[in-house]
């Protein structure tokens, strides 16, 4: 499925699969709770652009969100400077717990120290 965009860009349709066992994070985007999904800033990542959809993944469970804006971040801080921990990580309540949620991903202190942060903004 694809749409035009105002650039002429075809709007692009990605998946992105929840584990299964911890259902939370999907539960939080498909409601609204959580309006802005972060990732490590890959280049896989950083492909997904304003305009596209995203279909977010738990188990059986689906629902699709679109990107109204993107933006990259060098650190955990600065993107804390932009956004509440609560926009991001709905069951957070601090930065320590924020970075410890980041550091229980495989390989993301890494990830994070070498691409940064990417966060999209969900409508």
């Amino acid at each position: 499925m694809t749409k035009k965009t105002e650039k002429g860009r075809g709007a692009k349709v990605w998946t992105l699969i929840f584990r299964s066992n911890d259902p939370k994070s999907f539960q939080n985007i498909s409601s609204g709770k959580k309006w802005v999904e972060t990732r490590a800033a890959i280049k896989r990542y950083k492909a997904i652009q304003k305009g596209d959809t995203i279909r977010f993944v738990c188990g059986r469970l689906a629902c699709t969100k679109v990107v109204v804006r993107v933006r990259l971040f060098p650190s955990i801080k600065k993107m804390l400077s932009t956004y509440r921990i609560k926009d991001i990580m709905p069951d957070a309540r601090t930065e320590l717990e924020v970075r410890r949620a980041y550091a229980g991903y495989p390989n993301y202190k890494k990830k994070l120290a070498l691409y940064g942060l990417i966060a999209w903004e969900l409508a």
